[in-house]
């Protein structure tokens, strides 16, 4: 099997990702799946960034350290994957997205990579479990899904090498972060995007088009509480039609990967049950505007 299977067009035209950058965060992914990475405790501590968070396919919110010991117990646990679209938010600030298969089911899954100058690491992760079937809409993929393999002697997916992951010495930094990437927001800045979220929440935010129109980036994309892929006209029309669902509403951490780029982790409660949501917000100087939204239905049991 060739790269190009499994990683797909090198750059990504639409959103303005260099190819370099896509490259690199879809071939961390891809060791992160696998038990190259997976039975390396030293590997997984590199790709994994020090302050990591997880929302998992059931709801459970894994610290890093029960993320690096957890994955040591899957080698194997991928059976198929299809990549969708890379963004670089900021210089060494990306979030992608793509799709896994394993025995229980479909997982669709974000994440959120950092390079601080000494290569990419995962800073946050979040899997919703698909429940409406595969025929559910997945426009952002780059194609069908393949097989998830190893197939060379080096210990790495086909055709990747070390130095091409910056793991080894000749590795290459790629563009790097602001100075203190990921860290908690300001006050200020925690504020402005937790009433944005509250006003999306609740019926003064639904029943305003115009508002709506304002804060929704025109590039927004969001995993739906059932691996939905809402667009954004979609998600615009339907938030309209639900202005009182949300019935509580629980913030949590908001940090900031550059100037004007920050990410929320929240929980709702509705006639359906609890969500975990996520959301990256972003200010290019017209206010904030959210970019992306994930949610995860809670489901685990005791």
């Amino acid at each position: 099997m060739a790269k190009g299977d499994l990683i797909g067009h090198m750059g990504c035209p639409c959103c303005g990702t260099r190819a370099e950058v896509r490259e690199a965060i879809l071939a961390r992914e891809l060791l992160l799946l696998g038990p190259i990475a997976r039975t390396d405790p030293e590997l997984l501590e590199r790709l994994i960034h020090r302050d990591f968070d997880e929302i998992g396919r059931t709801g459970y919110p894994w610290s890093r350290a029960e993320a690096i010991s957890k994955l040591q117990t899957l080698p194997r646990q991928t059976e198929r994957v299809a990549f969708g679209r890379v963004i670089e938010l900021a210089p060494g600030v990306a979030h992608i997205r793509f799709r896994t298969h394993d025995d229980r089911g479909i997982v669709h899954r974000g994440g959120i990579w950092l390079n601080e100058g000494d290569g990419w690491r995962e800073r946050y992760h979040q899997g919703t479990p698909d429940t409406q079937g595969v025929d559910g809409a997945e426009a952002l993929l780059d194609g069908e899904d393949v097989a998830y393999a190893i197939d060379d002697g080096s210990g790495l997916p086909a055709g990747l090498s070390w130095a091409q992951l910056g793991l080894d010495e000749s590795g290459q930094p790629g563009p790097r972060c602001a100075p203190g990437a990921g860290a908690p927001a300001s006050a200020e800045v925690r504020d402005a995007i937790v009433a944005q979220e509250s006003k999306l929440l609740g019926p003064a935010g639904r029943s305003d088009a115009e508002w709506l129109e304002r804060t929704i980036h025109p590039d927004f994309d969001e995993i739906g509480r059932t691996g939905y892929s809402w667009t954004r006209a979609e998600v615009i029309s339907k938030l309209q039609t639900v202005p009182d669902q949300t019935k509580r509403v629980e913030f949590g951490r908001v940090v900031e990967l550059a100037p004007g780029v920050a990410h929320i982790r929240f929980r709702t409660h509705d006639d359906r049950g609890i969500v975990h949501r996520s959301s990256i917000w972003i200010d290019e100087g017209r206010g904030w505007r959210e970019r992306y939204h994930q949610g995860t239905p809670d489901t685990q049991t005791g």
